[in-house]
């Protein structure tokens, strides 16, 4: 799901969790030795939403949506 990311890569994985604290604790682990592309942070459309490609290459997006 998402926008491309990383080099060759066509695709992104879209981590959903419950928790803002959950949400902040992934992005935290996957961004470690990565580089964050949008930092994990509230919009208005999620608790908290987040961009990066981890150590390995791969993009990630991690959510923490709000409920309509």
């Amino acid at each position: 799901d998402g926008p491309g990311g990383g080099e060759g890569s066509s695709t992104t994985i879209n981590v959903d969790v419950d928790s803002i604290e959950e949400a902040e604790r992934v992005f935290a682990a996957l961004a470690e030795g990565g580089q964050v592309q949008m930092p994990i942070a509230e919009t208005f459309w999620a608790h908290r939403w987040g961009m990066l490609i981890d150590r390995y290459g791969k993009p990630w997006m991690v959510n923490c949506m709000k409920q309509p």
